[in-house]
């Protein structure tokens, strides 16, 4: 697999990788994960939605022995705005690419931020990141039928359903 550049960007948002520091930070010190950021204040409703312990322990597996970050990992998702830098969101790879060359995203914008394209502009950042790397043939996703916000990033973006199996919504975007 290539090794991605580390902190894909569109000038407005930037995916900051989640490092080991981050992550351990998020299960033990939450208040030091902001100041690691470099962002101008901690957001009160911190961590986005699906986001918990549990979600922190699985990104913090993904990053190989020895390693600071994962290839295929987590990452913050910072909104560069009036000067200012914002911790807004968290989204990433969930596995490394399978066999098939598929690689699945997840996605989790806050509340206060939502609505703004910040969570299409982050779907296409990972994207692009993971076809940045010649063996991925196709990038997945899944959602919840009653979440229309996240079918619409998801279509926007040129993802299309694939499958609805015992409530949830399949999504795929090929190469």
């Amino acid at each position: 697999m290539t090794k991605h550049p580390s902190t894909p960007t569109d000038g407005t948002i930037t995916l900051v990788p989640a490092s080991r520091n981050l992550l351990q930070a998020e299960l033990n010190d939450p208040p030091a994960v902001f100041n690691i950021l470099d962002v101008d204040a901690a957001p009160p409703y911190w961590p986005p939605d699906l986001n918990d312990d549990d979600s922190f322990r699985h990104a913090l597996n993904l990053i190989p022995a020895g390693a600071q970050t994962a290839d295929w990992g987590f990452y913050y998702v910072l909104l560069h705005e009036g000067g200012q830098r914002h911790a807004i969101g968290l989204g990433g790879f969930k596995e490394q690419p399978d066999e098939n060359g598929e690689v699945e995203i997840g996605y989790s914008i806050l509340e206060p931020y939502r609505r703004r394209g910040f969570a299409t502009r982050m779907t296409g950042l990972l994207v692009d990141h993971a076809f940045a790397d010649p063996s991925v043939t196709a990038v997945t996703a899944t959602t919840l039928p009653d979440l229309i916000p996240s079918i619409g990033v998801l279509e926007k973006v040129g993802f299309r359903q694939t499958n609805l199996l015992d409530g949830i919504l399949y999504f795929s975007l090929l190469r």
